[in-house]
């Protein structure tokens, strides 16, 4: 996948959650994506059902569903992050070998320190 693919990706999901009001990041690793996504249960609902749909898309796993009341990536309609780091916790929550959890803090830590 090229950088200029992921580009097109990233601003067609952010123009796409910004109608629904949907927020969340998007993190890469080799041949992975792992996504979060934060608004209204029937705004997420159909984004995944979009995404599952998408033909560019395949084995798409819900690893990780968590309610909360505030919203951890308000500022971000659809940010993708490319780090090492992050790239490795994807991995490792797909292969069930850590808690996606992990992978959760970390993208959240990385919201927070953003100085957008």
């Amino acid at each position: 996948m090229t950088d200029e693919i992921l580009k097109q990706i990233a601003a067609k999901a952010r123009m796409n959650n910004r109608r629904l009001d949907v927020t969340g990041v998007l993190a890469l690793a080799p041949g992975l994506f792992a996504q979060v996504l934060e608004g209204t249960s029937e705004a997420v609902e159909a984004t995944l059902q979009r995404i599952q749909a998408d033909s560019r898309h395949a084995d798409v796993r819900l690893i990780l569903d968590e309610r909360t009341l505030l919203r951890h990536f308000d500022r971000w309609s659809m940010e993708l992050l490319v780090d090492d780091e992050s790239a490795r916790l994807t991995v490792e929550a797909r292969q069930g070998g850590s808690d996606a959890s992990a992978l959760l803090e970390r993208l959240r830590r990385q919201h927070a320190e953003d100085p957008r």
